[in-house]
């Protein structure tokens, strides 16, 4: 298989990479963020010129939201600096380079999917001292440094910690895309479904459930069939639930709903369901790969789509979106839009020079340039499918004289699930209104330059 500076390349259709060796080039530059957000802290362990070893701790978390940072390589620091991140801010990173001689594999994480077997069984004698104990399972998945999920949401050890001390009912895992065709969720399912299935399993078990319920698309059986035969194998109990997926049943908080009957929270973040974890395959992958290692998070999987054609890339954190880009020959030269995350809800990422954050869990590409936005027809569509009740069109001022952060609108209440943007058929980016009002910024402010923003950061893309 070939690989490119740190860069695993899988295939689409790849379900197991046949014991094949698996050779990769480090990046020539590592950023790698020392906290989720712009509004994040972390106790940074590092400074300029100190040398670091791969898996060496860089950053404490600095509140419940952050979890440890690891470094992905040997090497040095050559700066801890503020640089900007997708939708807006500065958050601190450590720049490190590789030392000259470090192994050809080192910072490329690679796994063998083909290994899956023999991993699971070694990682299933590391967790008998933790079955029964969410707590203990909890903070392996912090210790690891585990934050797959989404910003707006708490990473999965801190998740389960809470679990722990309430009255779940249900651990779920979205198996499915939010989007037509296979997504990042589905794919891992089908390519990664031992470690999915053994870490689903030990959450349950630690929260005293007899099995997990695995939501898959109706669409897509050989998902289904993957996880079904992974869990013959290891002797786990499943459920499943087969769905005709539809946006945005992906978001967390509208599927625990969906699986509880009960309605996703208000705020932001949105408190969880507190009878539902949803876990997310990559958080699966991340927490079996973290026990069968005894390693924590250096990598992780990248699904990223351009107009003609779909990657899945393993890349290390903190490497480079511009060498991403080169491996899997695709050029940015060309793009009118590229966006980390989704189409819905994605944010803009301004310059190919951004790094791979742990949340980052993809990226779209496109050379289509962006609709011209019409004005909003007060059909309604955005009203009823909000799913905690808000009147969406509001944020865009329609009316000349609304302030989109005005109390009554209540913008702290919206879950940025994507639902609006989904349904609207003038394509306002309605989600790039809501998180403008969140901040506080008044719509006199933001001129005519609102709407433009909002699409770049991939709202109407």
């Amino acid at each position: 298989m070939r690989t490119l500076r740190g860069l695993t390349r899988l295939k689409p259709d790849q379900m197991s990479l046949n014991g094949d060796e698996v050779r990769s080039l480090k990046p020539t530059q590592f950023r790698v963020p020392l906290h989720r957000t712009p509004g994040g802290s972390a106790e940074v362990l590092v400074s300029r010129r100190q040398e670091v070893k791969r898996g060496e701790r860089l950053a404490e978390p600095g509140n419940e939201s952050e979890v440890p940072v690891f470094s992905p390589v040997s090497g040095k620091v050559s700066r801890v600096s503020r640089l900007p991140v997708p939708g807006g801010g500065l958050v601190e990173h450590a720049e490190i380079t590789p030392e000259a001689g470090e192994d050809d594999d080192a910072g490329a994480g690679t796994v063998v999917a083909g290994d899956d077997g023999q991993a699971i069984s070694r990682a299933n004698d590391r967790m008998s001292g933790m079955i029964g104990d969410a707590g203990k399972l909890a903070e392996r998945a912090v210790q690891a440094g585990i934050d797959m999920g989404r910003l707006d949401e708490l990473p999965l050890g801190r998740r389960l910690a809470r679990a722990a001390n309430g009255s779940v009912e249900h651990v779920v895992v979205p198996a499915f895309g939010a989007e037509p065709g296979e997504g990042l969720a589905d794919w891992l399912a089908r390519n990664r479904p031992e470690a999915v299935v053994a870490a689903a399993g030990w959450i349950a078990r630690a929260l005293g459930l007899e099995a997990p319920l695995f939501v898959t698309d109706r669409r897509r059986r050989q998902v289904r069939s993957a996880l079904q035969s992974a869990a013959e194998r290891l002797s786990v109990a499943v459920r499943f639930s087969e769905q005709t997926i539809s946006y945005p049943l992906g978001h967390p908080w509208v599927l625990a709903a969906a699986v509880t009957g009960k309605p996703p929270g208000a705020g932001a973040p949105a408190p969880e369901n507190p009878a539902a974890l949803v876990l997310q395959p990559a958080e699966a992958v991340a927490l079996a790969e973290a026990v069968s290692g005894d390693s924590p998070v250096l990598d992780r999987y990248i699904e990223l789509r351009t107009d003609s054609a779909r990657h899945v890339v393993r890349a290390p954190i903190g490497g480079a979106l511009e060498e991403l880009l080169e491996f899997v020959g695709e050029s940015s030269e060309s793009a009118a839009t590229l966006v980390e995350g989704g189409d819905m809800t994605g944010e803009a990422v301004p310059s190919i020079h951004y790094s791979v954050r742990p949340t980052t869990s993809g990226y779209r590409l496109s050379a289509k340039v962006p609709p011209v936005l019409g004005p909003c027809v007060r059909c309604g569509r955005c009203v009823d499918v909000c799913p905690v009740g808000l009147l969406p069109f509001r944020f865009v001022g329609v009316t000349g004289t609304e302030d989109p952060a005005a109390p009554e609108l209540r913008a702290d209440a919206c879950i940025e699930c994507g639902a609006w943007a989904a349904v609207c058929p003038a394509r306002i980016p309605l989600v790039g209104w809501v998180r403008f009002a969140k901040s506080g910024v008044p719509e006199r402010d933001l001129g005519d330059t609102a709407q433009q923003t909002s699409v770049e950061k991939g709202e109407a893309v």
